[in-house]
């Protein structure tokens, strides 16, 4: 009963933290939101597959109050000159929706993607446009939905046998992480599905061995970011190496298949109109057909700027999972930041943990593998030929290799009741501070 009343008491807590940086976060101020937003209301209106149009854009007719919402907000794909405020809200509130007022809209680095993703966020688009209602609501109800979902996966997760889980639960709960969850990015939806199974798997014992539904949240995964492919390998710890070799097999084909049709519809910067190309998130000199052979002809030359690039970007990758906000340069202050990673310190070194050093090092590799498909992607389709160096590692990127991180480095140390405790007040102040400034800095209250 106590453990009930907990979670209940714990669940409405996170519920309101969540809705509120659902509400306090600029619509369309999370990474990449304008895209996908664009994209999931084209996938509502039944349009799974996209194809360049003849004069070399790509992207969907959809409604201009649409198009003019995303202008409002984010102006020419870039952060407005004057902070956003509570009446830009209320303005963009009152834009009719107008559905029969259409107008080509450029969406050129999302509309290449799988459509599995956007799927529910389009069912509430549907719903919205049914109702006639003004599109910022949309992006709320997507940006809910997201929350929604992530916190069903942390409830689940907390359910479960065992004190391991909290390594995921203070993890998910990192005020970056949850900010990131709260929008409308769909990679949000692939995390849960992804953090659902490695819970099954490192929760997990015999008798809650991955299921047919784990292998097709994989797969489907795995087509959306086939960075992912790799955890199909985790799966031979309670299922065999023949049946995690068939899953993984089978989610690497349907990555690759997906991956070949996309590449024919992807525009590079160069090659996109030129009246409609600055606006869009494409980089000048990209040639992904070029980039695949300079990888092939010097490995050693994209290895050293894969590793060099990661390097030189650990300290902001780890500042984005515990504590960015927006699509700017916007971080909680480093002492804060500092205060939540002694919280999961204090989780990881008091959980107990039973790992031969072979699961630790296949966690890492599990882990290193999901980093080099990473680069290998953002590399072809992001960098100008022959870049020697990468810079676009975000820990946003990394929400889904956390829990293999944080497992493969725990070991308690430690019997101290109280780590816990300090823990979570260590994690609440963090929210508190992530929403004071959210709350003044996003909308400069009077």
């Amino acid at each position: 009963m106590r453990d009930l009343l907990f979670r209940h008491w714990f669940s409405l807590a996170i519920l309101l933290v969540g809705l509120g940086y659902v509400v306090l976060t600029p619509p369309f101020d999370a990474p990449d939101e304008t895209n996908h937003f664009l994209k999931a209301w084209s996938v509502s209106e039944g349009h799974l597959l996209l194809a360049p149009s003849h004069d070399h854009r790509l992207g969907d007719t959809l409604p201009q109050s649409v198009g003019e919402l995303c202008q409002y907000f984010r102006p020419n794909g870039h952060a407005p000159a004057d902070p956003v405020g509570w009446q830009d809200i209320r303005t963009m509130l009152q834009l009719s929706l107008n559905q029969e007022d259409r107008v080509f809209t450029d969406f050129a680095n999302t509309g290449m993607y799988a459509p599995f993703a956007y799927l529910p966020g389009a069912g509430v688009i549907l719903v919205m446009r049914w109702l006639e209602a003004p599109p910022l609501y949309a992006l709320y109800a997507v940006r809910l939905l997201h929350l929604l979902a992530w916190l069903w996966v942390l409830l689940a997760i907390g359910r479960m046998a065992g004190q391991r889980r909290w390594l995921f639960l203070y993890a998910g709960l990192l005020p970056g992480i949850l900010v990131f969850q709260s929008s409308a990015n769909p990679d949000a939806l692939t995390h849960a599905a992804i953090w659902w199974i490695l819970a099954k798997v490192l929760l997990g014992d015999q008798s809650s061995r991955p299921s047919l539904s784990e292998g097709v949240l994989l797969f489907l995964s795995s087509v959306q970011k086939l960075i992912f492919v790799p955890l199909g390998l985790l799966f031979c710890r309670s299922v065999g190496w023949k049946a995690a070799a068939g899953w993984s097999a089978l989610a690497l084909a349907g990555a690759l298949a997906w991956g070949n049709w996309a590449s024919g519809t992807f525009i590079p910067y160069d090659q996109y109109h030129p009246q409609y190309r600055d606006g869009q998130t494409l980089n000048p000199g990209v040639d992904p057909s070029a980039q695949r052979q300079y990888v092939f002809e010097h490995p050693i030359n994209f290895m050293t700027a894969m590793v060099t690039g990661f390097l030189r970007s650990t300290p902001a990758t780890i500042a984005h999972l515990v504590g960015k906000y927006g699509w700017d340069k916007h971080y909680l202050p480093g002492w804060v930041m500092g205060l939540l990673l002694i919280g999961l310190f204090l989780v990881m070194i008091s959980t107990p943990i039973e790992l031969s050093p072979g699961q630790r090092i296949t966690y890492l590799a599990i882990a290193c593998a999901i980093i080099l498909l990473f680069s290998l992607t953002n590399y072809l389709l992001w960098e100008p030929v022959g870049q020697d160096r990468m810079d676009n590692f975000q820990g946003r990127y990394f929400i889904g290799v956390v829990p293999l991180v944080v497992f493969a480095g725990s070991h308690r140390l430690t019997h101290w009741p109280s780590c816990r405790i300090v823990s979570q007040i260590l994690l609440i102040a963090g929210h508190l501070c992530m929403i004071l400034f959210l709350f003044q800095q996003m909308f400069h209250p009077v």
